[in-house]
């Protein structure tokens, strides 16, 4: 999973630099799309193996709730203020790829603290 939301970023910071194409920008966004709805599916299945029983449902309903808050909500509007302000699509797009870059870690650092059984 981490490996999946990487691709993600990359392809989010780097992918849509040139969007001139429609073609291009739409095949562009499917390949990110693939990735990113791909990890956050994973989170549900990752939160059934990280979390101990006696929380999993609970846990596993704020971990998404928060990911979805951010991703549905919190996101549009931070684009919509970046648009009002002059930024451009491959400053936004960069921009958008860093909270993936970061969920990917976490995700790698759970894990590994999991596997280690320090969880």
């Amino acid at each position: 999973m981490p490996a999946t939301f990487l691709i993600g970023a990359v392809a989010l910071a780097l992918g849509l630099r040139d969007h001139g194409n429609f073609t291009t920008t739409v095949a562009v966004l499917a390949f990110i799309s693939f990735f990113i709805d791909g990890a956050f599916s994973g989170i549900i299945g990752f939160g059934a193996w990280i979390f101990p029983s006696r929380i999993r449902a609970t846990a596993i309903g704020v971990t998404t709730g928060m990911g979805r808050f951010s991703g549905g909500t919190l996101g549009p509007m931070a684009g919509g203020m970046m648009l009002d302000r002059g930024f451009g699509l491959p400053a936004i797009a960069t921009i958008a790829a860093m909270p993936l870059l970061m969920a990917g870690l976490l995700v790698a650092i759970a894990a590994g603290i999991h596997r280690r059984g320090n969880a």
